[in-house]
């Protein structure tokens, strides 16, 4: 199965990847909505942001059916790109919350266990962050 999304959010999709199946919905949102979905490495869950109605983006966990959805980590800073560790317990996440978790200027990489819980911030300070990847040494 692979994942579908649109460039700048909306629903996010399963889609077989020989096309032997339609196009399966997960989330319902309208345009901006949902976006950066990642799977678990087990393949069970689906860790993705989603934009609130205050224009806020959280990190938010669902099953891959796309039931059970659930906020992961959530404020008023912007929380986006999760990355799932290789043994699913936590997800790494930008965003621009200070010491606070208000809005900064600047941008972190956050650690933040699925279960939920306070993020955790690497250290990082940047303008812009791409999308982290979990890597061995």
């Amino acid at each position: 199965m692979t994942l579908q999304v649109e460039p700048e959010g909306g629903s996010i999709y399963t889609l077989a990847l020989d096309g032997s199946s339609k196009p399966v919905r997960l989330t319902d949102r309208k345009a901006g909505s949902d976006a950066d979905p990642a799977w678990s490495p087990d393949g069970s869950m689906i860790a993705f942001r989603r934009r609130g109605s205050n224009d806020n983006f959280d990190v938010y966990v669902m099953r891959s059916n796309g039931s059970a959805v659930r906020r992961v980590v959530t404020g008023p800073a912007v929380d986006e790109k999760p990355a799932w560790s290789p043994d699913g317990c936590q997800l790494m996440i930008i965003s621009n919350r200070d010491g606070s978790g208000e809005p900064g200027k600047t941008f972190d990489v956050f650690l933040v266990d699925v279960d939920g819980g306070e993020a955790q911030p690497l250290g990082l300070t940047a303008n812009v962050v791409l999308t982290p990847v979990w890597s061995y040494r």
